[in-house]
């Protein structure tokens, strides 16, 4: 994920475009006249991927913490009732909806960065003291065996 400044002509608050793998996100960090000091998304969270593609994120995620029996589980009916709690309307504009989707979409990148972190945890934590011949081959080098044989070499 990159960020990049961008120069706003139309605006006098500079503008952050973020690149990432679907679609480019404008976020505003100061707007004039604006009492918060957070980031506010330009497009109405527009770049958000859609409400359907979030919950089945959500639910491939529980899906890989709990195994095959995820549908009994309360986290699999929670998610679900929450999803048709706040499903689209014909309503002309509701935050609520908004603030929800926000929410899970957030909660979707949590699931998906902590098990991300667990895997390249396991794949480099230090396994504790290592012998010379596991280190040597973990770089690709073998140690030198005494020619002749005095008997403590293998």
């Amino acid at each position: 994920m990159k960020l990049h400044l961008v120069s706003s002509l139309w605006r006098s608050a500079p503008l952050w475009t973020m690149n990432t793998n679907s679609s480019t996100v404008r976020c505003c960090i100061e707007q004039p006249g604006c009492k918060s000091r957070t980031i506010k998304h330009l497009s109405d969270m527009a770049s958000l991927p859609s409400s359907l593609r979030v919950c089945r994120g959500i639910l491939k995620e529980l899906r890989t913490l709990q195994g095959p029996g995820y549908k009994q589980s309360l986290a699999y009916s929670y998610v679900m009732d929450q999803f048709r709690k706040n499903k689209v309307t014909g309503a002309r504009y509701c935050r609520a909806q908004q603030e929800a989707h926000h929410a899970s979409h957030t909660y979707l990148c949590l699931l998906e960065s902590t098990r991300n972190h667990m895997a390249l945890h396991n794949l480099y934590h230090g396994k504790g003291e290592r012998s010379p011949e596991e280190v040597a081959s973990l770089v690709g080098l073998r140690l030198p065996t005494q020619p002749g044989g005095k008997g403590w070499e293998k």
